[in-house]
């Protein structure tokens, strides 16, 4: 389990190159170090870290859109899978979104093929919306879907542990 998570600065180098690497090792067709800069530069896109120590283990990417979030990719170092670093993430940006009266809920597509990562959605309180048909270069994906009226374990005693930094 992570006991930081913070916002990823797409100035500093070294959280560039920690994100790079955890996103290449969870993902065979992952982004390239410019297309990865070209994302985080939006102003529409934020993307947060989670470590322990000094290692970033995780890192997710979200696109905020007026009344919403969509996440966008969450990426795991193998060897810290099934240690709660992806729900922490997304815990987070629930909490963010509770935290911000505007913002209604987040949505993400998962590979259906994907179930640890569906697994993880669902655990944090998504719902399962529809299928789509060849959404992955060919393989169909769920769209899922938390909204801030149902619940989530972002005020859970783990979640508090945490350390936002």
């Amino acid at each position: 389990m992570p006991n930081w998570i913070r916002p990823l600065n797409p100035q500093d180098d070294t959280e560039i190159q920690s994100a790079l690497a955890i996103f290449h090792q969870a993902f065979v067709d992952a982004w390239s170090e410019e297309r990865l800069r070209e994302v985080l530069g939006q102003r529409s896109v934020c993307a947060f870290l989670a470590g322990s120590g000094d290692t970033a283990a995780a890192c997710l990417i979200e696109h905020r859109f007026r009344g919403g979030r969509r996440i966008v990719s969450v990426g795991v170092l193998q060897d810290s899978l099934g240690l709660g670093y992806a729900t922490s993430l997304i815990r987070e940006v629930q909490r963010r979104v509770l935290h911000s009266p505007s913002q209604q809920g987040v949505s993400a597509y998962i590979p259906s093929d994907h179930e640890p990562a569906l697994r993880c959605f669902q655990k944090s309180g998504f719902q399962s919306l529809l299928t789509v048909p060849g959404y992955y270069d060919g393989r169909a994906a769920q769209l899922m879907s938390w909204s801030r009226d149902q619940p989530c374990d972002s005020d859970s005693p783990a979640a508090q542990s945490l350390r936002i930094v």
